[in-house]
């Protein structure tokens, strides 16, 4: 399990290096194991979904059902600059790389106003192995956050050497 309390206040959490190479990305205690983090089929493709400003306060990390099918997420400008994303209390402690109880409870998570608003972001065959999962500048604005078919089911979280990578 990562140990987020040596991440720096400043620092963006993508630092995978500090992330075991054996934490998978789909371990989440509440969703079935073979359950690909994509996998949602309630969402549609081209559904974009950052605009957390729809998602309740309650509303668990992975509790997608309450996430509307128009909803986007990646408008993070429209989140409170104090909103705090340690508020996972409610996540098992056995979840692994997604344990943020171990972030500093004043590390908030809306530093990326920098995003376009109609940022899609996870075409990850297009993003450079040494780009960093927060540097999403560089994403093309066509990428599809859902767009994880070329993605191995059993793919590690922090193991993107498996994924093709044409860097740009």
């Amino acid at each position: 399990m990562s140990d987020f309390n040596r991440i720096p206040y400043k620092t963006f959490w993508t630092d995978f290096s500090r992330i075991p190479c054996n934490t998978l990305w789909t371990d989440f205690s509440r969703i079935p194991c073979n359950t690909l983090w994509t996998d949602f089929s309630r969402i549609p493709c081209n559904t974009l979904w950052t605009d957390f400003s729809r998602i309740p306060c309650n509303t668990l990390w992975t509790d997608f059902s309450r996430i509307p099918c128009n909803t986007r997420w990646t408008d993070f400008s429209r989140i409170p600059c104090n909103t705090l994303w340690t508020d996972f209390s409610r996540i098992p402690c056995n979840t692994l790389w997604t344990y943020f109880s171990r972030i500093p409870c004043n590390t908030l998570w809306t530093d990326f106003s920098r995003i376009p608003s109609n940022t899609l972001w996870t075409d990850f065959s297009r993003i450079p192995c040494n780009t960093l999962w927060i540097d999403f500048s560089r994403i093309p604005c066509n990428t599809l956050w859902t767009d994880f078919s070329r993605i191995p089911c059993n793919t590690r979280w922090t193991d993107f050497s498996r994924i093709p990578c044409n860097t740009r």
